[in-house]
């Protein structure tokens, strides 16, 4: 796989999964079940890391929960 090509999926992955994360945490399209929360989100890095390659999931499920973690409390330690 190309560098271009690898970085480019790869944010796209992180992308999707810091919106959707974010979103999620909203309340939006998150069942809460009990005290436990569901979250339909990881299913984005795995779409990725099946279809393309599994790098490519694994660093853009890294990136977008980082980003996700930094809007929704603003604290890299909490990620």
């Amino acid at each position: 796989m190309k560098k271009s090509l690898f970085a480019a999926l790869t944010s796209m992955c992180a992308a999707l999964y810091a919106v959707l994360g974010y979103l999620s945490y909203l309340g939006l399209f998150t069942p809460v079940i009990g005290v436990v929360r569901f979250w339909p989100v990881v299913f984005v890095p795995a779409v990725f890391s099946v279809a393309f390659h599994p790098l490519v999931g694994g660093a853009g499920a890294a990136i977008g929960i980082f980003i996700s973690d930094m809007v929704i409390h603003g604290n890299a330690l909490l990620s």
